[in-house]
């Protein structure tokens, strides 16, 4: 089992899509998404290679992943055993 661990920037971005949704949607469909999203980054503590190797960084250092949630993308990365959440995007 890895450490899932949620960057400050990825938690700005995550509080300010459910905030937007909460705007728009409703605090229901607000919850629901967080939910969604949150519950798709803890995935990662059993399958930390669960999410495709996101091209668009391949640039970096490291090696970035990401999961797909709705219109949501997660992106990761994995160092010894831990998953550190760097960013939300839609």
């Amino acid at each position: 089992m890895e450490k899932v661990v949620i960057l400050p920037t990825a938690d700005r971005r995550l509080r300010a899509i459910v905030h937007y949704a909460k705007m728009n949607l409703g605090m229901e469909a607000a919850e629901r998404l967080a939910t969604r999203i949150t519950g798709r980054m803890l995935e990662l503590e059993q399958f930390p290679r669960g999410g495709s190797v996101e091209e668009l960084m391949d640039h970096l250092p490291f090696e970035y992943r990401r999961l797909i949630e709705g219109y949501y993308k997660i992106i990761y990365r994995i160092k010894d055993d831990t998953v550190y959440i760097t960013t939300q995007k839609t």
